[in-house]
C-alpha cells in the first residue's frame, strides 16, 4: 500500500510500464480503457515498434495538451531517461 497523500503521476505509470515492456516478448498486443487508454496511447507513441495491435477505449484525450511539459518529458523517457512530472 502506498503512502497516504503520495503523488503518482502519469509519467510514474509510464516508467513502470516501460520497465515491464523490457521483460516481455518483442511485440505484444495492447488494451487500455479510461486512464489505461490514455496510458496505452502514450506508451504506444513512445514505443511503437513494441506493439503489434492496440485497442484503446475512452481515453482522456491528448496526453500532450501542454506540449512544453508533457511532450518534453515523454521525449526524455523515450530516449531512455526517467520521465519527470512537468509540474
Amino acid at each position: 500500500m502506498g503512502r497516504r497523500g503520495a503523488y503518482y503521476h502519469f509519467y510514474d505509470y509510464l516508467d513502470d510500464l516501460t520497465r515491464v515492456l523490457g521483460s516481455l516478448p518483442d511485440r505484444i498486443g495492447l488494451v487500455g480503457h479510461s486512464m489505461g487508454g490514455t496510458l496505452a496511447t502514450m506508451i504506444a507513441a513512445l514505443h511503437p515498434d513494441r506493439f503489434s495491435w492496440a485497442v484503446l477505449l475512452e481515453g482522456h484525450g491528448s496526453p500532450c495538451a501542454r506540449p512544453r511539459g508533457h511532450c518534453r518529458s515523454a521525449r526524455a523517457m523515450a530516449r531512455g531517461g526517467r520521465a519527470r512530472s512537468p509540474r
